[in-house]
Formats: C-alpha cells, sequence, structure tokens
C-alpha cells in the first residue's frame, strides 16, 4: 500500500482517481488547490506519490514545483503530472523535476499503471 496525494481543482477527477486508487488498496488525500498542497507538504510529505494537475486555479504546476523544490532539500516521492495542456504551456515544469506524465482524458487502467510504476520506482 502506498499513500498518496492527488492534487486537481475538479471535483469530479479527484473523487475518480481517489475512488480507483484507494480500491487498490492505497492510502489517497486528495486536495483542490496547489495552496493547499504546499500547506500539507510543509507538515507531512511523507507520501510516496503526488499526482498533480498542471492547473489548478490558483497556481501552476512550475510555481508549485518551484515552491516545494525551495522548501524541501530533498523530495522523497515521485511526481506524476495529469494535465489536459500541452508541453509547451508555461505551466509545464521542467521534465527532470517528474517522474510520469498522464494526458487527461486518460483512462483508468493507465493511470493504474502510472501509480504502480511509480510506488514501484519509490520503493
Amino acid at each position: 500500500m502506498a499513500r498518496i496525494l492527488v492534487l486537481d481543482d475538479e471535483a469530479t477527477i479527484r473523487f475518480v482517481v481517489s475512488r480507483v486508487l484507494e480500491g487498490a488498496g492505497h492510502e489517497v488525500v486528495a486536495l483542490g488547490s496547489g495552496r493547499e498542497a504546499l500547506e500539507l507538504l510543509a507538515k507531512d510529505a511523507h507520501f510516496d506519490v503526488f499526482l498533480m494537475d498542471l492547473r489548478v486555479g490558483d497556481m501552476t504546476g512550475r510555481t508549485l514545483l518551484t515552491s516545494l523544490r525551495e522548501w524541501l532539500p530533498v523530495i522523497d516521492f515521485q511526481i506524476a503530472v495529469l494535465t489536459g495542456a500541452v508541453d509547451t504551456d508555461e505551466a509545464f515544469p521542467p521534465p527532470d523535476w517528474y517522474q510520469g506524465l498522464l494526458r487527461k482524458p486518460f483512462k483508468l487502467a493507465e493511470l493504474k499503471d502510472l501509480v504502480e510504476r511509480l510506488v514501484n520506482s519509490h520503493a
């Protein structure tokens, strides 16, 4: 079982991703804003995987990961980007800042495969 943080401003996506991953035996914390994610991670960064949308209303993925990299000397979890944005979008962080990418809309089997790969990489 892995501990997974899901960040997406769309409640439906948070709900579906959470249910699928919980059904696979994982513990899931789902949040809807970048500020919530930063506040949580400042107190508790003990996650195995962080699944994040690049646009969550209050900040971009690049901004969020820049802040994380400033706060945490070592990011000890795998990061995957879940997005409908294109690679040239200014929200995209540099490729070496994340370990997985899943384009919306995605199939639930793709989500499960990605998480399994990231959990195994983290172990």
